[in-house]
């Protein structure tokens, strides 16, 4: 009880002020309590505050969240104030809002100490949250759940407009509604597939590796040769240690003709390169020898 006192006097917060209180949401009850929040506690899976028409004018003039999670919300603003605080050991969750348009600008007391989820809202710009929490030293895991602005996570089928993909995604089922893929931020993987041909991802430019995991997952694939797909997609590395994890492709290897491709020097120089097939051994003989012989009987 008294470290929350400290820390509510530590934002400025000052008991019994008029209109500014402390709202702790747990229940649709409490959303319909008169009086707006200052400060804010709603950590809940209970879907009816997050569809009751109430919530955002509940919440609309927070400056200060010590906890919450919204998801599944028909919200486009989080609040109507300018710059909200998240103190130590907060923790904000938003997840899932497909209208969520705009962020308050987030001051964060201490990035070390906080927690943070924001993915799958596909029109949500999260570049200030981003740049506040780099700024504040939040950990790598935790700039990890905070999706790059304007993506939405891997589903099958993705739903239209869904051109920014923060998530991995996962090829063995190929599905039309990939085709409008942009971007990656995350992997792409094909794993225990039938595929000959790496799937082709026709609007594909960028792939983006997420910290701590590869950018790039092909194994147990049986019938795999050919990753032509991949060449001219610009793959952006932080860790090559554990970009790649390409294994138990039996079929897999580099043709002697895409050898010196950029793609295959950066990324692929670890798998063999094709063996010329012993019907191929023989025609290179058979020709090598009408040439010798030529050569002979002309200067004979």
């Amino acid at each position: 009880m008294w470290s929350l006192v400290v820390l509510l006097l530590s934002v400025g917060y000052e008991p019994g002020q008029t209109g500014s209180t402390m709202c702790d949401i747990k229940s649709v009850k409490d959303l319909e309590k008169q009086g707006q929040c200052k400060y804010l506690r709603m950590y809940t899976d209970n879907e009816k505050i997050m569809e009751h028409p109430r919530l955002f004018d509940k919440i609309k003039t927070v400056t200060t969240i010590f906890k919450l999670k919204l998801f599944n919300t028909t919200l486009t603003s989080l609040t109507e104030t300018e710059v909200v605080m998240l103190p130590q050991k907060a923790t904000l969750e938003l997840l899932d809002n497909p209208l969520l348009q705009k962020l308050p600008e987030f001051n964060i007391v201490d990035g070390r100490k906080i927690n943070i989820k924001v993915l799958n809202n596909p029109k949500l710009d999260t570049t200030q949250l981003l740049e506040q929490c780099k700024k504040k030293r939040c950990p790598t895991n935790t700039i990890a759940n905070i999706q790059k602005p304007y993506t939405c996570t891997f589903h099958r089928p993705l739903p239209e407009g869904c051109r920014f993909v923060f998530d991995s995604v996962d090829l063995r089922t190929y599905d039309s509604s990939f085709d409008q893929i942009e971007v990656v931020y995350g992997a792409l993987s094909l794993r225990d597939s039938n595929e000959k041909e790496f799937p082709l991802l026709p609007n594909l430019r960028q792939l983006s590796q997420k910290p701590g995991m590869p950018v790039l997952v092909i194994e147990n694939n049986k019938n795999l040769t050919d990753l032509k797909a991949l060449y001219t997609i610009n793959i952006n590395v932080d860790d090559m240690n554990n970009a790649m994890r390409i294994k138990d492709n039996p079929k897999l290897c580099i043709e002697h003709h895409d050898a010196n491709e950029p793609f295959v020097v950066k990324f692929l120089s670890k798998i063999d390169s094709c063996r010329a097939s012993s019907r191929n051994v023989v025609f290179e003989h058979s020709v090598y020898l009408t040439i010798f012989l030529l050569n002979f009987l002309w200067t004979d």
